[in-house]
């Protein structure tokens, strides 16, 4: 008699998705091939490509986006042009984010797409409910990707009204790490945020920008507002142990009594995702 338990046809499912090309799950390899296809195409065939993303055809934009994000780095720049264009242009959510995939994929190359991807964070442009969120999230990777360049406009963002936005920028801000060192001024007085999200991105970040935030962080250990205190103090727990031996850090912790306000110091699980000054 065949088997009727769940596990069993969950499995069945979830081998004929996966194995299928379409299916939403494709293995490392399936995805070097399917890059590697777009890195054997001609240039006419690239060009095609190309204007594909221009077509009015919504379904052919996506397919065409899509495969500039599997494409080789040569494909990308190619199109990177045409990839801001879109940004600044194109409604169409799917599109979009496989647009800001593409970019984060470029890294520092895509250095000239800032203005756009700052656009895209200050505004609502493009995409249905939960898109303009990811778009948001995805915008900030890519931001986070090129790196120092990107600093200043992710600074400018600071102030917007939107939260999401702004815990994304400042997660953003942490993710470039010791380059993004002009933004811990900016960064201190997010401690004392009213929103908790706000305080927690800001004592991320800055554990990962490190050493250019280590003082501040230690002024505000030393504070009068007992919530900036312990966001500051979560914050150097997070930088870790080549931190922990700053002076005025080894002499509040050592010995058997931790005393003031440094009595609640606690070290976070860390790693160099957090703090990539560590790695």
């Amino acid at each position: 008699m065949a088997c009727r338990c769940r596990p069993c046809w969950t499995l069945l499912i979830l081998g004929v998705l996966a194995g299928s090309p379409a299916g939403p799950w494709l293995s490392a390899q399936e995805s070097g091939k399917a890059a590697q296809t777009d890195v054997l195409l001609g240039s006419g065939q690239t060009d095609a490509l190309l204007k594909d993303l221009k077509a009015e055809n919504v379904d052919v934009r996506r397919a065409a986006a899509n495969r500039v994000l599997l494409a080789d780095r040569a494909t990308q720049e190619k199109a990177l042009p045409l990839l801001i264009e879109i940004l600044e242009g194109d409604k169409d959510g799917q599109v979009r984010l496989a647009v800001l995939d593409s970019l984060a994929s470029l890294g520092p190359a895509a250095e000239p797409a800032i203005p756009a991807l700052v656009k895209t964070l200050k505004t609502d442009f493009g995409g249905r409910g939960s898109e303009a969120t990811h778009q948001d999230y995805r915008s900030a990777l890519a931001l986070s990707a090129i790196g120092e360049p990107a600093v200043e406009g992710l600074r400018g963002l600071l102030g917007e009204k939107k939260e999401s936005v702004r815990a994304e920028v400042i997660m953003s801000l942490g993710r470039i790490g010791p380059p993004a060192k002009a933004a811990v001024p900016d960064l201190i007085p997010l401690l004392t945020d009213q929103s908790e999200r706000i305080r927690r991105e800001a004592s991320v970040a800055l554990a990962g920008i490190g050493e250019a935030a280590i003082g501040p962080l230690v002024e505000a250990a030393e504070g009068a507002d007992a919530i900036a205190r312990r966001m500051a103090l979560e914050g150097l727990g997070r930088c870790g142990p080549p931190f922990w031996d700053v002076p005025r850090i080894r002499n509040r912790t050592s010995g058997r009594r931790r005393f003031g306000r440094w009595r609640h110091w606690t070290f976070p699980r860390t790693s160099s995702r957090l703090c990539p000054s560590r790695a």
